[in-house]
């Protein structure tokens, strides 16, 4: 055992020689106090140890083996809440065994350290009890991530006896138990002190990702006006350890998106702080493959008994013609010929004329088929509309039936399928 007074240790005080004079190394278990100069010694120099306790002394506050004024001021500091002492230095400061550390501990230490007692005065009388303790603060840290070690660095307990007296302490990692790094979430960690106990509580939490990344993405082509669609898209997050986690991607990850014209943009994915790219594509509208017949039907003038069923085709590629069947009762309705509106032989969107041809005949009673036919170039959308006329027999009232089919572009441009097609009615008053 080397005393704690010990403050040097020659390099060479556990060495020996053979017969040859070289230089050994005595195995030796060396004893020593915690934080001593021994124990510095043993360590840098690889030595075996074994900690020992530092035996309480009443009034060797500091546990040099000696009391002295050092130790009276000591005592002075924690008496005056300058100073928060550990359990040790409160057991050698409280000489007078009251259970706190007074003036009066102080000035009899003081005594002693100027020779004006000895240090059998310094013998405590019956101890007060210990009735409770409390956490009256708890340690700076109480968040931690998986694998972190304890640190109740911070923290302070209240000791309550059963005079009313109170004293404060340092808390310590030995007084604390419950505490589990491995576990997510909160725990309620116990303080022991005296056969006494109390609590606080701490968080550990997943530990953080190093790194995210978008490795899956999601709809990446979008054209102009289109909403942002991140289905399908999932993120990886990249843990120590080489653990990985996935998680999908949602709409409110990601910012930057901008649909109102076209381009190539970053949109920017945070997560937990972290953020990553990917890249989409805003492109103009394709122009529409579809030829687009619709119907409505117009009634004729109060009383009259003639009502018009109107044809209209919108198209944006090139078409040269196209055939519709128009079905009808042919006991409530008697077809009177067609018309085309007046507009479409005027000057239309890019300032092309619209050279129209319309073939309107029977095939049988109750069917009226029409040919459509225009030079119209491809890339511009226009209506084509011509009205057939029909008579309303006599008596006849309520809603009837005018059906629309499409039977296919004359020159059947299989491209410009598919077809659609509204059907419609008429109310006869």
């Amino acid at each position: 055992t080397i005393p704690r007074s010990v403050t040097e240790i020659s390099e060479i005080a556990f060495d020996y020689y053979d017969e040859l004079n070289n230089p050994l190394r005595l195995d030796l278990m060396l004893k020593v106090y915690e934080d001593s100069y021994a124990h510095q010694y043993a360590v840098i120099n690889d030595f075996r140890f074994e900690l020992i306790e530092d035996e309480i002394v009443k009034g060797d506050a500091d546990f040099d083996g000696e009391i002295t004024v050092i130790d009276a001021l000591r005592a002075l500091r924690i008496a005056a809440w300058l100073d928060v002492p550990g359990e040790k230095a409160l057991d050698s400061c409280d000489v007078d065994g009251n259970g706190l550390v007074d003036v009066l501990d102080a000035l009899m230490i003081l005594r002693v350290a100027a020779k004006l007692a000895e240090p059998d005065s310094l013998n405590p009388r019956d101890p007060k009890r210990l009735m409770s303790i409390s956490v009256s603060e708890a340690p700076v840290k109480t968040s931690y991530y998986e694998g972190e070690e304890l640190d109740v660095s911070g923290g302070e307990i209240t000791l309550y006896y059963d005079d009313a007296s109170f004293m404060p302490i340092a808390m310590t990692a030995s007084m604390v138990s419950g505490f589990n790094n491995s576990i997510v979430g909160t725990q309620m960690l116990i303080v022991t002190y005296g056969g006494k106990t109390a609590s606080f509580n701490v968080i550990v939490n997943n530990k953080p990702p190093l790194r995210m990344y978008v490795t899956t993405l999601p709809k990446t082509t979008y054209e102009v006006g289109e909403e942002l669609d991140v289905s399908g898209g999932v993120i990886t997050l990249y843990y120590s350890g080489n653990t990985t986690e996935t998680v999908a991607l949602t709409a409110d990850m990601v910012s930057g998106f901008d649909s109102s014209s076209a381009g190539t943009w970053p949109l920017t994915v945070t997560y937990g702080g972290m953020t990553s790219e990917y890249y989409v594509t805003v492109m103009e509208p394709a122009p529409s493959d579809k030829v687009i017949v619709t119907v409505e039907t117009v009634e004729a003038a109060p009383g009259a008994r003639e009502v018009e069923v109107r044809i209209m085709v919108s198209a944006t590629p090139k078409w040269n013609g196209i055939i519709t069947h128009i079905t009808f009762d042919p006991a409530a309705l008697t077809y009177k010929g067609y018309k085309k509106n007046p507009v479409l032989n005027n000057e239309l969107g890019a300032g092309e004329p619209i050279m129209l041809e319309v073939g309107g005949y029977y095939i049988e009673d109750g069917i009226v088929a029409v040919a459509l036919s225009s030079a119209k170039e491809e890339g511009n959308a226009y209506e084509y509309i011509v009205a057939l006329k029909f008579d309303v027999a006599s008596g006849v009232s309520g809603l009837q039936d005018i059906n629309v089919s499409v039977d296919g572009l004359i020159d059947d441009y299989a491209n410009h399928l598919p077809f659609t097609t509204v059907n419609g009615g008429i109310i006869v008053a």
